[in-house]
């Protein structure tokens, strides 16, 4: 009896405080709400210090209520009803606080509608511009002021455009401001991301309540809510493909894996293996159908704007060529190449004869090389942990059908990592799927064995080396980490504002990297799973 009412008030306990931090997150968004772009240069070191406080605050509330929903999770499973209605109705509560802030650490949202208004007009947004002379007429629009890159042409996909456009026309049906409305609909998204998480959770046999990693976490809540990215309406295909690749039904997962591509290209990188994994060990025959429901979904989206031509993609040619923001890795090879590189090279290599060699071509086209270099590098890195991993899923696609949230961690975190430009939104396309493959298994169903094997997937029945095997579960909690230290990568607005000099610090790289980096240095006695009788 003791023993039981111990049990009772530790949970009760801990549901107290699960509440509590729910509580004192909203306040301190509805805080994070009332944060603008400075209008006045003396402004800015006021509102980034506001703005690293309240991360700060929300992060650790964040790890607090983790830390309750664990202990709530060991506990019992007759708390799962109560508990599950507290964090989807703080994860909505969190956002629809954050829903009239008009966004101030991004303004790709102006960019959004944009888009949509060149669509609504009747015009490819492909085709030119903003700042093109055809698209004059739409120059007096106030979001044409606000927007950056206006000699680029759009680098978003189609199903993105029909979501901008969509946005609009809710703001004009409802007659709200179209920041509003467009931020509304990725909520909407996002909350069915969460369900979505919630399934896959249970399809792992994980209870279902961890997908409050996501659903709490600061980074989704501000990035989507706050400043109205839409990588959560790709992240909510990409589960969704999971889902049902898991269930071994590879044109469906295809098919939504084609939804994510058209939100960001990232998921296409998926597609090989989704090939090899619906190998027919009776027939030997590989499933064609996947790939073909694939190419139809890509047609079928593009079609309406087939018009533009090689103009679909010359936005994101520009992107590619030339972004480079809070890289990670990329910036520990270029930063020597670039010092080290003799001028002879650099006019032998870029300057043509023809061209006046000052010192400002001289610096641009060294620039331009060592960034080609560097991201010939960084590829080669990129294939060879593909091919890693392609290696160890073509010895098993017959047997081993379970892994695809592991796999898909690691190819997208490494293709994040070892790009030039890693935006901290990048990484809710990696989150939701990190959920899955850190929660501890639900004790209430399934064997104790089977729920240990759904947790060690990638480790059971596998031939991984001794330091990979190692490495895995410091690479989890290196993300766990980073999620809440990319944050840092804000820095750079503070003199931006200040002064509109757009520079990132070196040490902020170093921090936002390194500090999560320290995990790989932890003794092993952290990382053994914990044994339950």
């Amino acid at each position: 009896m003791t023993a039981l009412l111990q049990t009772h008030r530790r949970l009760v306990w801990n549901y107290a405080l699960l509440i509590a931090c729910g509580v004192v997150s909203v306040a301190l968004y509805s805080l994070f709400e009332k944060l603008r772009v400075p209008v006045a240069p003396n402004e800015a070191a006021e509102i980034m210090q506001s703005f690293g406080v309240f991360v700060a605050l929300l992060l650790v509330l964040f790890i607090g209520a983790a830390l309750a929903l664990k202990s709530i999770v060991r506990t019992s499973s007759r708390a799962f009803t109560p508990s599950m209605l507290a964090i989807i109705g703080f994860a909505i509560w969190f956002r629809i606080v954050l829903l009239p802030q008009t966004p101030f650490l991004s303004n790709d949202i102006y960019r959004y509608l944009w888009d949509a208004e060149v669509l609504d007009r009747g015009i490819n947004p492909y085709l030119y511009p903003p700042a093109a002379n055809e698209l004059s007429s739409l120059h007096d629009l106030e979001i044409y002021g606000k927007m950056s890159h206006k000699g680029v042409h759009t680098v978003y996909p189609p199903v993105l455009q029909g979501l901008f456009w969509a946005g609009i026309k809710l703001a004009q049906a409802l007659a709200i401001n179209p920041i509003h409305a467009v931020k509304a609909l990725w909520i909407l998204f996002d909350l069915l991301l969460i369900f979505v998480l919630a399934r896959l959770l249970a399809e792992y046999q994980i209870d279902s309540r961890w997908a409050m990693l996501y659903a709490w976490h600061p980074l989704a809540v501000i990035e989507i809510a706050s400043s109205g990215h839409p990588d959560g309406v790709g992240a909510c295909f990409l589960l969704a493909a999971l889902f049902f690749l898991k269930r071994e039904r590879y044109v469906y997962g295809a098919m939504f894996l084609a939804l994510g591509f058209l939100v960001k290209f990232v998921t296409i990188l998926l597609l090989p293996l989704v090939f090899l994994f619906s190998l027919q060990p009776e027939q030997k025959k590989y499933n064609w159908s996947a790939l073909a429901a694939f190419l139809a979904v890509l047609v079928l989206s593009y079609f309406p704007f087939m018009a533009a031509g090689e103009k679909l993609y010359s936005g994101l040619s520009v992107y590619s060529a030339k972004w480079r923001f809070n890289d990670a890795l990329v910036s520990l090879l270029f930063a020597p190449l670039q010092a080290l590189f003799p001028d002879r090279l650099v006019i032998w290599l870029m300057i043509p004869p023809s061209w006046e060699i000052t010192p400002e071509t001289l610096l641009s086209r060294r620039i331009d090389l060592v960034l080609v270099l560097t991201k010939a590098a960084m590829a080669l890195l990129f294939a060879a942990i593909y091919l890693r991993l392609w290696h160890y899923t073509k010895q098993r696609a017959a047997t081993i059908k379970i892994i695809w949230p592991q796999i898909s961690v690691v190819i997208l975190t490494a293709f994040f990592l070892l790009s030039p430009t890693f935006q901290p939104w990048y990484l809710l396309w990696v989150l939701p799927v990190l959920c899955v493959t850190i929660c501890e298994a639900n004790t209430s169903g399934g064997t104790i064995e089977s729920q240990r094997s759904t947790i060690r997937l990638l480790d059971s029945k596998s031939r991984l080396t001794h330091l990979e095997s190692a490495l895995l579960p410091r690479f989890k909690l290196y993300l766990w980490i980073l999620s809440g230290a990319v944050f840092l990568s804000y820095w750079v607005l503070y003199a931006y504002w200040g002064e509109g000099i757009w520079q990132e610090q070196a040490w902020v790289k170093w921090v936002e990297y390194g500090l999560p980096g320290l995990v790989f240095f932890l003794p092993a006695k952290y990382f053994r799973p914990a044994r339950k009788n």
